[in-house]
């Protein structure tokens, strides 16, 4: 093999070397930048699952804050048909008492 055949081939086998290092660097960065983003992900994920328990919990009051005006309505008439009831029954018994 003659000299110049020799540098030849030191010539590319360093251009090579060069350019595996450059591509490592890449892959190094590029290993650095996923583990990152993995990180991010699953930030994410956790947020997006607390909130959707906070939801939830949302939709679950909304859902009792719905219920209350029927609820108050209900004691309301409870009430009413209570005394009403009551007034009938005192009545009658004070009419019972006074006609005796």
């Amino acid at each position: 093999m003659s000299c110049e055949q020799h540098s030849a081939i030191q010539k590319m086998v360093d251009f090579l070397v060069d350019k595996v290092e450059k591509l490592e660097i890449r892959i190094n960065s590029l290993e650095n930048n996923y583990s990152g983003v993995n990180e991010k992900l699953e930030n994410i994920t956790s947020f997006i699952t607390d909130i959707k328990s906070n939801i939830k919990e949302l939709l679950a009051k909304i859902d009792e804050i719905k219920e209350k005006p029927g609820k108050r309505w209900d004691l309301i008439i409870t009430v009413l048909i209570t005394s009403a009831v009551n007034f009938l029954v005192v009545g009658a018994l004070a009419a019972i008492m006074f006609f005796k």
